[in-house]
């Protein structure tokens, strides 16, 4: 049976302006009187991940946005800007203020979408009171939950070689073997134990090659230094960790809880296949009884 892959809806999607950098904002309104924003991971954007977004309509309205570099938005450069994670966090400050001003909302952040959430309310915790809770997927705070899985610096000083010379790039095969190396992300769509119809296929390996290269090894290069000091004492984090990813599962929990006083962990058997594709199975028991109570306070 082919795998279906579905599409995000043209109808939720808006051109941003924020900052100087254009993109995309996605806007799903619920019944619900709450709000939820989702930042995405830094191999697709957040195209990848729409069913999931969809369902969290079930507990409030979803923004989502891709972040600089990623996705279809602008990278930093265009306007004189590096890909550092104080400059994510200067960005999500911006789009906290474009849509909430005032308003509490909850977080779901996706692998990278955490650390800039994270550093955030350590770096401005006057927009503590405005968070709920946050609720990361494969979320790691530390370069000890994931420093064997990230490319060495000569390595990836090799792929911005690459990245640099567009045709060298592409001849070289590396547009997947860059996802690969993300360590927050194991999906491989050329995997024969995909399914996929071709049109879904073509269409999934767009997204992947869709974010601006530089972006992403600046990226992994950061990871590989990552360490966040500081305390979140009342913000409630619920962590929840697919079984195919590379993170140490132990050093994670760990590192999260050194700055979260607030932790919970919520790790049911699923796998990234699973959120991408088997969603009405799999969504249900991607939030635990317990974290869907949480969710509808």
């Amino acid at each position: 049976m082919k795998l279906k892959f579905t599409r995000l809806p043209n109808k939720y999607k808006s051109p941003l302006l924020i900052n100087g950098l254009k993109g995309n904002i996605y806007m799903a309104r619920s019944t619900k009187n709450q709000n939820i924003l989702y930042l995405g991971n830094i191999v697709s954007g957040i195209e990848i991940n729409w069913q999931l977004i969809n369902y969290l309509r079930s507990y409030g309205s979803v923004t989502a946005v891709d972040i600089p570099g990623i996705g279809g938005m602008d990278n930093f450069s265009v306007i004189g800007k590096k890909p550092t994670i104080d400059n994510y966090v200067d960005y999500l400050v911006s789009l906290i203020k474009l849509r909430y001003k005032n308003k509490k909302f909850i977080i779901v952040a996706d692998g990278f979408g955490f650390v800039i959430a994270t550093k955030l309310l350590i770096k401005y915790p006057k927009y503590s009171p405005n968070v709920k809770m946050i609720v990361a997927i494969n979320g790691a705070l530390s370069k000890n939950c994931f420093n064997e899985s990230i490319p060495t610096v000569k390595y990836l000083r090799f792929l911005r070689f690459l990245s640099l010379n567009e045709t060298l790039f592409k001849k070289s095969g590396f547009q997947h073997r860059l996802l690969n190396t993300n360590p927050f992300v194991d999906v491989n769509f050329d995997d024969s134990s995909f399914n996929l119809y071709s049109a879904d296929k073509k269409y999934l390996d767009s997204l992947i090659v869709k974010g601006d290269r530089i972006t992403h090894i600046s990226i992994l290069n950061q990871l590989r230094n990552l360490d966040i000091k500081g305390k979140i004492e009342n913000i409630p984090v619920w962590n929840i960790q697919t079984i195919n990813n590379s993170l140490n599962k132990k050093v994670t929990e760990d590192a999260i809880k050194e700055i979260y006083t607030k932790y919970h962990q919520s790790s049911p058997k699923l796998t990234m296949d699973d959120l991408i594709f088997n969603i009405d199975n799999s969504l249900s028991r991607l939030f635990t009884i317990k974290l869907r109570k949480k969710l509808v306070r």
